[in-house]
């Protein structure tokens, strides 16, 4: 299965992929980044089925599985992206996103830079730093409002208010 599902609840479903994935790429459903990076990523070929889906969609059951009885927390799982091989392995951060090219045909060649000495520690800094600044640089996706909205709470791309607020009860609730 390619593109997206369609509309699968509240928040409109993106899991995109096989489900018989040798890998499994779970991604901030909020995040600009990441979804622009999940979209360039599904337009290149893997040379293995990869599964695409955003961590507010997936169910604890979900998780059980994939994670095989210890999932992380949905925090660490938001933190940074998290790519589960079908063997069972996991990979975070800058791994996962190495791993995820690592099945993309052109790129595989690529991602053996990541073993070079000193390459790791570096990758994994700069991912830490754009992680941490991703919403600010990049903001965030609407996925329609409730429990889990994903939309900016008070700021427009200028900065001021966007309305959203009054639109949205939990904010009124959680503020």
């Amino acid at each position: 299965m390619r593109g997206r599902s369609g509309a699968a609840g509240a928040a409109g479903e993106r899991r995109r992929g096989s489900a018989d994935a040798g890998l499994t790429v779970l991604y901030d459903g909020g995040c600009r980044l990441c979804q622009g990076a999940v979209d360039r990523l599904q337009a290149l070929k893997p040379s293995e089925p990869i599964r695409y889906a955003a961590v507010q969609e997936l169910t604890e059951d979900e998780l059980q599985r994939l994670f095989r009885g210890a999932p992380p927390a949905s925090g660490q799982l938001l933190e940074k992206i998290h790519a589960v091989a079908r063997d069972g392995a996991v990979y975070a951060g800058s791994a996962a996103v190495v791993r995820a090219l690592r099945s993309v045909r052109g790129f595989g060649r690529i991602a053996w830079l990541y073993r070079l000495p000193g390459m790791r520690p570096l990758a994994d800094a700069l991912y830490r730093y754009v992680a941490a600044r991703r919403y600010a640089w990049f903001g965030r996706v609407s996925n329609g409002c409730g429990a889990d909205c994903a939309m900016p709470s008070g700021r427009g791309s200028d900065g001021g208010g966007d309305g959203h607020e009054a639109e949205c009860d939990h904010r009124k609730e959680t503020q």
